[in-house]
């Protein structure tokens, strides 16, 4: 530039001017340059930043198309409003899609709780299968809700039912068991413990229904036959009570007549020997009396046992004196008069048994008296009178030993003979003015046959012509009078 005359000299304060003065122009071409760069680094940043929009876009929504666009800052207003409605939109249907998640969630509890129940009450839904798979439509929510809520409830009511029946059905089954074996049916009551259990569902429940109906029937079956049977039994036994009450009445009836047919016939004249009293219980009482007696007795017989022992005892309670005394008041009040005949009439008297008995010739005399209007009162009961003397025999062992003078047996002969009784008397050491008031007269003594002594007639004395004797062998049966 010097050889061509293009370079001058200047001065050196011209020189520092452009010196300084290029400086400038290097500081500003620096800031442009950095802010080119920047500008070039945001203009990348943007151009990746769409790109990135743009496969975003394309990726999300399919394709990107570019458009032209006139005022870009309207578009981006009406896109700014457009993008704050889609974020309301957004949040609106995002509420919404967790109210309905909730309502699903829900949802799938309750045909939980509903395939459970339906489980546990072993009920069978027809085409369930289809109807778990059906959706539910927003709108029925609500309604499903209420209903279920309503349901749970009732659910919830037959629940607690369920288990007061429970409790009721063990309750009643225990009580059942227990009547049961007190009815001594040990055997029913085993049986109901162990197949009467709790149904689970309601076919279970028909079936016990039904076999408990059918073991009903059978005991009601066997509760009319056993009925009849107390019926027959109580009629049995109505029937034996009216023959013991029949029985006393009939006893009752011939104590009655007692005092009337057994007379005797005494200085021309007809005593009654015997006065009987007997505290009788009102009649319309016989037959409670009498059916406590019988009761009683079944009762006490079931005590015994040995089958030997109770018919013993049966026998015994049975007897006339026992089937006698139901119909008295005290059997210890009966009281027996005997008649004692004195020489001097109007001092003759009733004496009690008790007292008018004893071992003196008196008492001889009233045991004679008493055997003759015993003799007689049999007599007048079993034979009917032709209007002749009926002839008695009275048979006594040995009565002179405490009374042996003759004095005290001339009334009783005239009496036996007044009468119309024959009197038969073994007897040792009579005096000859007793044996000679008897007609005949055997003597007896003793003998040995076949190693073994024997007492015999040996002799026999008679006022009797043997021409007039008359045997007739006689058939008896032993006899005891169990008076009362």
């Amino acid at each position: 530039m010097y050889e061509a005359g293009t370079i001058s000299v200047s001065d050196r304060a011209k020189l520092m001017g452009l010196n300084n003065e290029l400086h400038e122009y290097q500081k500003e071409y620096d800031a442009g340059s950095r802010e080119t760069e920047a500008k070039e680094a945001l203009l990348n940043r943007l151009e990746g930043s769409i790109a990135h929009a743009k496969s975003q876009i394309e990726e999300k929504y399919g394709r990107y198309e570019e458009f032209e666009c006139d005022n870009p800052e309207k578009f981006a207003d009406d896109m700014s409003v457009a993008v704050a409605e889609l974020e309301k939109n957004i949040e609106k249907y995002a509420q919404l899609k967790k109210h309905m998640s909730d309502e699903l969630k829900e949802i799938q509890l309750i045909r939980k709780d509903l395939e459970r129940i339906t489980y546990n009450a072993g009920i069978d839904i027809e085409n369930y299968a289809e109807l778990s798979e059906s959706d539910i439509e927003i709108k029925d929510f609500e309604s499903v809700a209420k209903e279920y809520e309503q349901t749970a409830k009732e659910y919830s009511s037959i629940l607690k039912l369920e288990y007061k029946k429970a409790d009721e059905f063990n309750k009643y089954k225990t009580k059942l068991i227990d009547e049961l074996k007190n009815y001594n049916g040990a055997e029913l009551a085993v049986e109901v413990n162990v197949s009467v259990v709790l149904p689970v569902n309601a076919a279970k429940t028909e079936q016990l229904v039904k076999s408990i109906e059918d073991t009903n029937s059978f005991i009601e079956l066997e509760k009319e036959r056993v009925h009849k049977g107390i019926e027959d039994m109580e009629r049995i036994k109505d029937n034996f009570e009216n023959r013991c009450i029949q029985t006393c009445c009939n006893i009752k009836t011939e104590l009655e007549r007692l005092p009337k047919l057994s007379h005797i016939r005494m200085d021309n004249e007809d005593i009654a020997i015997i006065g009987l009293y007997i505290p009788y219980v009102r009649e319309e009482m016989y037959k409670d009396r009498m059916s406590a007696y019988i009761d009683e007795t079944i009762v006490a017989a079931e005590s015994f046992k040995e089958q030997e022992e109770r018919f013993r005892y049966i026998r015994s309670r049975l007897s006339w004196k026992r089937l006698f005394s139901v119909i008295v008041t005290d059997m210890n009040s009966v009281r027996i008069n005997l008649y004692k005949r004195e020489r001097i009439k109007d001092q003759s008297r009733y004496l009690r048994y008790e007292e008018a008995v004893g071992s003196t010739g008196q008492s001889q005399g009233i045991y004679i008296q008493f055997l003759i209007a015993i003799i007689n009162y049999i007599s007048n009961m079993n034979t009917v009178s032709d209007g002749q003397p009926l002839g008695k025999t009275i048979f006594i062992d040995n009565p002179f030993g405490a009374a042996k003078d003759i004095y005290t047996w001339d009334p009783i002969f005239k009496l036996l003979a007044v009468n119309h009784v024959q009197l038969i008397v073994p007897a040792r050491g009579a005096t000859p003015a007793i044996t000679s008031r008897f007609d005949v007269n055997y003597i007896l003594g003793q003998k040995m046959a076949d190693k073994r002594q024997q007492t015999v007639v040996v002799d026999y004395y008679s006022n009797v012509k043997e021409t007039e004797l008359e045997y007739t062998r006689m058939d008896y049966e032993q006899a005891s009078f169990d008076f009362i």
